[in-house]
């Protein structure tokens, strides 16, 4: 689940994907760095003839809070009323001058005291989706760092897969992990493993219950 940068051995080779025209991904990135203030790593995940799915990396000299203040303003980001984001219309341009689907795979911010980790699921647009995590990691700020007592060093966002796990012990189940907005994984130095976050309660699920996820 969790994934940590290594810029150990970054090149040109590792930080552009082959299978996209050279100008087009160096304008993308430039694009990305400009609204959101970070370095761009950007790498292919997988490729056929069809579709390249792709992670993206930011490397942000701002801590959690400073970005979400900032992407609230519209100053980071250019999340801003009535306007399009950046971001999904920089990959709708890529997209048109490879002629190929681009799908994000992985979105990661690397900020200075934590990194946020963003899986594609269920088919969602992480592009279009950005806003309202970040807005969702705002609002939740106090409560997944415990009243501001400790701060995670990593959100990982979903954490739960929709096949992998059933949170509904009665006997009429159902799987619920739909969206980005009902359970992630919040990783504090003090804990060994990811303690799972329950953003509609605003909580964190029982440790019994996170020790059984664990088995899965």
């Amino acid at each position: 689940m969790s994934q940590y940068k290594d810029n150990s051995h970054k090149s040109d080779a590792w930080r552009f994907p082959q299978t996209l025209q050279n100008d087009s991904i160096y304008s993308f990135i430039r694009n990305i760095e400009k609204h959101f203030f970070a370095e761009v790593t950007v790498q292919n995940c997988t490729y056929s003839e069809s579709a390249v799915d792709l992670a993206i990396q930011l490397e942000c000299n701002l801590t959690l809070f400073e970005v979400l203040n900032h992407a609230n303003m519209g100053t980071w980001g250019n999340f801003k009323q009535n306007q399009n984001s950046p971001l999904p219309k920089a990959l709708k341009e890529l997209k048109n001058e490879n002629n190929i689907e681009i799908r994000i795979d992985e979105f990661s911010i690397f900020l200075k005291d934590t990194s946020v980790i963003i899986k594609r699921t269920n088919h969602l647009n992480i592009s279009e989706q950005l806003e309202s995590i970040l807005r969702e990691i705002s609002a939740h700020y106090i409560y997944f760092t415990k009243g501001l007592s400790q701060k995670p060093y990593e959100i990982y966002i979903p954490v739960l897969e929709e096949e992998e796990f059933n949170l509904n012990t009665n006997t009429n189940t159902q799987s619920t992990t739909k969206n980005y907005s009902e359970y992630w994984g919040i990783y504090f130095e003090s804990e060994d493993d990811a303690i799972i976050y329950d953003v509609k309660q605003s909580s964190y699920l029982p440790a019994e219950l996170r020790l059984c996820m664990a088995d899965v």
